[in-house]
């Protein structure tokens, strides 16, 4: 425990661009970031800023990674759940990547510096945004939006405008090899005028003689207070004599360093001032941060050092859930990890790789696919197995031994489904009941014959317009003509679908549409075990158990209607019963 907060210390000690913002003083963040420097990256500084991080990741111990998305399911169902085998997890998994688009993502590289016996984060946090790259191509990219994801974003100022207008530009798969044609068809073309779009920030364009006369003033303004600052070495809180700042600057200090305080401007003035500022004036930096309240504040901030200018570049407060300090986030919860197995980084040599080190070698290469699988993915053999700290709600499931049920009655609940199947086949056939959504169900059986004889009696029963059908068990479920039931495989199938549709029951129908009369088709096809009629769809009147097996009716007035009335109080005991009595008859 002791060791532990040690190293919590260390990591807040004052650092290169870890954490010596700590220590200074810092504002108030939206978030409660904790005042962590994290590097802003756009279209704008893409290439500086990538050249940085490769050296970075190069010099790490590690890095902590991090992504932001537009949504995370887009539909209840759409959930990984415990019943779900691996490649139903990965198709779920896939819709949520391909439905959805990224739009931040956090990279945070880890240096250990023995001479400060402490580690050294670079966060760097990139806007991302999905783009058609060639410009003459008139299709676009389409995403969705869930909304608890946006607004959760917009809770910790997550900033939009900036990720929809300066975001970097990425493709799909699919997008680059439609991209790379059409540039090679170009090429050859001999088409060199071919519209560039990963260029740097362009210019604000001076469209007006306004713009002008404000882009000078802001010259000589900042220029005046920039050598009031290198002549005097002195600014107070309340402004200067030197300096004759109209009402919108106000002179303040930011992690103790001398800044001008913009307000009052509005969104094309600041970026006339960025424009400046980039252009003329290399020791002073714009910055950006959110309050409490969630309203930004927007200075420019004098750097003697280029240390400082680093730090400060692009700086933002670094509020909880941005995929910069998230990433960074990550990776000091990765340090609290290697505490606990005793790992202890002032005994590695700077050449060391951490990945062999013995206490963390059989941890690595692990991939949980969710929080509830109970699973783990070792990544260099690509193997699945069980979770050894896993707590499983349900028992092991067996996939062979489940059913998939959906399209009952709203007032259908998951008990009743499980006291009518165990009032048919027995109160220890069942191993349990999982709920998809208000609309569907999976149910493990604990045997395999159990899922054919259900399979076959849901069948019969649906074929069945009689006052046995109406009386037996089942009837609750199959209340409303509209309940469906298929296996495991079938499950996997509707969740790899293309077809998006809120509820499950709706999805499996949309999904089964187009071959619902091969389904149909096939339950009773299983019942002709029974004695059902071989479609269930034409409508006809179904024919005898006798008629179905083509043996002979011994009277004209016996069918499968024929029952006793001691066949209908047995059914209404024991509908499995009936059931058996109709099989030994066929």
């Amino acid at each position: 425990m002791q060791s532990s907060r040690r190293i919590l210390l260390r990591l807040r000690a004052p650092t290169e661009t870890l954490l010596s913002r700590m220590l200074s003083s810092s504002p108030s963040y939206g978030g409660g970031g904790g005042g962590v420097a994290v590097k802003q990256v756009t279209r704008g500084n893409l290439a500086d800023a990538l050249e940085e991080l490769r050296a970075r990741v190069r010099d790490a111990a590690f890095v902590g990674i991090d992504l932001e998305m537009s949504g995370v399911t887009s539909a209840p169902w759409r959930d990984t759940f415990e019943f779900d085998r691996a490649d139903v997890r990965y198709l779920k998994l896939r819709d949520s990547a391909e439905r959805f688009a990224a739009l931040q993502l956090g990279v945070c590289p880890f240096r250990w510096d023995p001479a400060k016996s402490s580690f050294v984060a670079h966060p760097h946090n990139f806007f991302i945004f999905p783009h058609n790259e060639l410009l003459n191509d008139c299709s676009s990219h389409e995403f969705l939006c869930q909304t608890t994801s946006i607004d959760f974003l917009a809770n910790y100022q997550f900033d939009f405008n900036t990720c929809f207008r300066e975001g970097i530009y990425y493709l799909s798969r699919t997008q680059e090899e439609e991209a790379l044609q059409k540039l090679y068809k170009l090429h050859h073309n001999d088409i060199s005028a071919y519209p560039n779009t990963c260029e740097e920030e362009e210019d604000t364009p001076l469209k007006s003689a306004a713009d002008i006369l404000f882009t000078e003033r802001m010259k000589i303004k900042f220029n005046e207070w920039r050598n009031s600052i290198v002549g005097n070495q002195r600014v107070d809180g309340h402004g200067s004599e030197n300096i004759k700042f109209a009402d919108q600057f106000q002179t303040v200090f930011f992690k103790m360093r001398p800044a001008v305080m913009l307000d009052g401007f509005t969104s094309h003035q600041l970026n006339l001032i960025r424009q400046v500022l980039r252009k003329r004036f290399r020791d002073l930096v714009y910055v950006c941060t959110f309050c409490e309240d969630g309203l930004s504040e927007k200075r420019v901030v004098y750097t003697d050092t280029n240390d400082d200018k680093i730090l400060l570049s692009c700086f933002t407060s670094g509020a909880k859930h941005e995929a910069g300090y998230d990433a960074f986030m990550t990776g000091c919860v990765f340090v609290q990890l290697c505490d606990y197995l005793g790992i202890k980084f002032e005994h590695l040599s700077p050449l060391e790789n951490l990945a062999t080190n013995i206490n963390l070698k059989k941890h690595i290469n692990l991939l949980a696919p969710c929080w509830n699988s109970g699973t783990v993915v070792d990544l260099s053999t690509g193997t699945e197995r069980p979770h050894p700290g896993y707590k499983r709600r349900y028992p092991v499931t067996v996939y062979d031994n489940v059913v998939l049920i959906w399209g009952f009655q709203s007032k259908v609940r998951p008990k009743d489904i499980k006291d009518c199947i165990c009032k048919v086949f027995g109160p220890a056939s069942l191993t349990s009941v999982f709920p998809i959504d208000s609309t569907s169900v999976l149910v493990q059986f604990s045997k395999r014959e159990s899922v054919d004889d259900f399979m076959d009696l849901k069948a019969t029963l649906d074929c069945t317009d009689s006052a046995i059908s109406a009386l037996h068990p089942l009837s609750t479920i199959l209340e409303g003509g509209q309940t469906r039931a298929a296996k495991y495989d079938t499950y996997r199938d509707i969740c790899g679908s293309s077809v998006s549709k809120f509820s499950f029951a709706d999805q499996a129908e949309a999904v089964c549409s187009t071959s619902n009369a091969e389904f149909k088709s096939k339950e009773s096809n299983a019942a002709d075990g029974y004695g059902a009629y071989e479609s269930a769809l034409d409508g006809t009147v179904p024919s005898t158990v006798e008629q179905a097996e083509g043996t002979k009716s011994g009277s004209k007035n016996q069918g499968e209607n024929d029952f006793s009335l001691q066949d209908i109080l047995d059914a209404l005991q024991d509908g499995k019963e009936l059931s058996g009595k109709r099989m030994r008859n066929a």
